[in-house]
Order: structure tokens, then C-alpha cells, then sequence
């Protein structure tokens, strides 16, 4: 007497099979989300845990801390909607260019390539089939083909950005920026008494307002700076590196150098900015930021192609995830909450 078996789903989220004429069911599989009208599948999860890979396209929106199992979820969510553009776009693979990469894979082994009798054994031993495998190999050259489509030409970096990234890490800012400013130096000299000291600095401020109020830096000067501290309108203005600047006076010039810099990265045109009033021994200091610019250095040289790869890799990641964000905002995606 032949069996006959029927399936069917309880509570949205398991599948069973059972005999006709038995009561007892047989837990099968379960389904763990829905994405448009297919069924992502708790089996389908469990195997990218247990074989890999446990992320193909993104684990996004799942959190770094998340668990394998919510990671390998919303990796197989994104997938689906990957190859439902890949679809759209009539991105295919064929037959031919599927058996190149099959043996493109079997070369790469280092000490002899695998033949495809191996293979099959390896996959025997891991319960899977051939079948399995090249539609596993289809889909990863799918998702690679509209990676290149959708996503690659998006990511771009250029020099500036390169230098940016560079400058961010503190050990290498200041060495690696050179600046042209002008200052105004209302010294103090010393054994003035504390009433000169005080007039000084009143005078420091009063620059300081005029600067504020849009009165050329250069007016300024001749109105407060010492007359051996003043330099002629024409004369060019004073070069460093910033790390050469005396470091009170550094502090204060670099949220400017830091603006300046970036305005140049978004404008290509540089903000010419000043300094409060800053106090030090020989009396009070206004820097006038003239250009600020980056100075390659065999460091940035060493480094520039880890910097460059690293930016690529987090704007691809970034620009992958807008994507995904997108397509799950026009798609029908549930999760089932077990």
C-alpha cells in the first residue's frame, strides 16, 4: 500500500509532513522570512552557518553584535532582492562563462588543482550535490555582475579624499600640512607691570573686534601690531609646517587649518580666517590663516594605497547598504518572529 504524505504550515512559520490517516506530524523545515513571494527557509539559514558563505551580499540591517543566525538571515533577504534586480536588469550567466569560473576555482588550489572528481567527493562528504554547487557558483557570479552594474560605479575616491583620511589620524596631521599665515604681535616686554600687561591685552581684543567686524587683517596691524613686529602689505606671507608652529599657537590655528581644508576638498576654494587673541609670554598673538595645504611625505606615500582601499571598502559597504535600504522600502519583506 503506496503512502501518501501531505504538507502543511501552522502558525505561519513551520512546515510539517505527515501520513494521511496519522496524527503525528514530523517537524520538516521552517520558514524565516518572506521576501515578495518567495520563502527564505530556516534550512537555507542553517547552511550558510554550518557551509557557507555565512555573507554573500550584506547582513545589513543586522548589527554588528547580532547573532549567525540573524547575520545569515538578512544576508539570504538581500540576496533575493539582489537577484530579483538581477532579473530586471537581464543580467544572466552562461553555461560557458559558469564552466570558466567552475575551473578558474579548481586552478586556484596551490599545490595541484583539484579535478572535478575531488570536488564531487568533497561535496558528497559535505551532503551536497553538483547541481547545488554550480547554482551556488551561478548566484555568486550574479550578485558579483550586479555589484559591477549597480553599486561599483558609484564608488569614488579622489586624492583629497585620500589625504583626508590621512590627515584624520593625529600621529601624522601636523607634519603633514603646510601653512601660510600673518601675525599681529602686541608684545609685551619683559618687567611690564601688570596695568601694561593689562592694556595689551585690552588692545588684543579690540584687534579682535575689528577683525570680527570685517576691518582688513592688514589694517589691523598697522592700527596695533609693534612697529618692529609689522610687515609690509606685500610682503609674502610666513610658511611652516604646522607641526613647526609653536604649539599654544598651533591649538588655536588648527580648527581653522582643519576648515580651511575641508573647504578646499568640497569648493576647491580656501576660507582665510583668524585666531582670538592668544596669550603667551611676549604678549598676544593673532594668527591670520592665508592657505593651508597638504604635504605629501613618504608616510602618505607608504600608506596611500591601504588608506585608498580601506575608503573604497567602506563607500562600497555604505553605498551597498542605501541600496538595500531602498529595495526593502519598495519590497514586501516579513520576518518571522518565532
Amino acid at each position: 500500500m503506496r503512502v501518501r504524505w501531505i504538507r502543511w504550515m501552522m502558525a505561519g512559520s513551520v512546515l510539517f509532513l505527515a501520513p494521511l490517516g496519522h496524527a503525528k506530524k514530523e517537524l520538516v523545515d521552517g520558514i524565516d522570512a518572506f521576501v515578495n513571494k518567495r520563502l527564505v527557509l530556516h534550512s537555507e539559514i542553517m547552511d550558510k552557518i554550518l557551509n557557507g558563505p555565512l555573507i554573500l551580499v550584506s547582513s545589513y540591517p543586522a548589527k554588528e553584535s547580532a547573532s549567525q543566525e540573524e547575520k545569515a538571515r538578512e544576508d539570504k533577504i538581500n540576496t533575493a532582492l539582489v537577484l530579483e534586480r538581477v532579473q530586471e536588469l537581464g543580467i544572466k550567466v552562461t553555461p560557458e562563462e559558469q564552466d570558466d569560473q567552475l575551473h578558474t576555482l579548481l586552478g586556484q588550489k596551490k599545490n595541484a588543482q583539484l579535478d572535478l572528481t575531488e570536488l564531487q567527493a568533497f561535496l558528497a562528504q559535505n551532503n551536497k550535490t553538483m547541481e547545488g554547487f554550480l547554482e551556488d557558483l551561478e548566484t555568486q557570479m550574479l550578485v558579483m555582475r550586479f555589484m559591477g552594474r549597480e553599486i561599483m560605479p558609484q564608488v569614488k575616491t579622489t586624492d583629497r579624499d585620500v589625504q583626508a583620511a590621512f590627515l584624520q589620524q593625529s600621529q601624522h596631521r601636523d607634519q603633514s600640512i603646510n601653512i601660510q599665515f600673518r601675525h599681529l604681535l602686541i608684545g609685551v616686554r619683559s618687567g611690564e607691570s601688570v596695568e601694561h600687561r593689562a592694556q595689551k591685552k585690552k588692545w588684543a581684543e579690540e584687534a579682535y573686534e575689528k577683525l570680527q567686524a570685517g576691518k582688513e587683517f592688514q589694517d589691523v596691524v598697522r592700527l596695533y601690531a609693534d612697529a618692529e613686529s609689522i610687515q609690509s602689505p606685500s610682503a609674502k606671507p610666513l610658511e611652516l609646517k604646522l607641526s613647526d608652529l609653536d604649539a599654544k599657537l598651533r591649538a588655536a590655528l588648527e580648527p581653522i587649518v582643519k576648515q580651511s581644508l575641508e573647504t578646499e576638498k568640497n569648493a576647491k576654494t580656501s576660507i582665510p580666517s583668524y585666531t582670538s587673541p592668544v596669550e603667551m609670554a611676549d604678549g598676544y598673538h593673532i594668527l591670520y590663516l592665508v592657505k593651508s595645504e597638504f604635504a605629501e611625505n613618504e608616510t602618505f606615500r607608504q600608506n596611500k594605497e591601504a588608506i585608498e582601499q580601506k575608503l573604497r571598502q567602506d563607500l562600497r559597504q555604505q553605498t551597498l547598504e542605501n541600496w538595500i535600504q531602498k529595495a526593502r522600502s519598495k519590497a514586501k519583506v516579513l520576518e518571522v518572529v518565532r
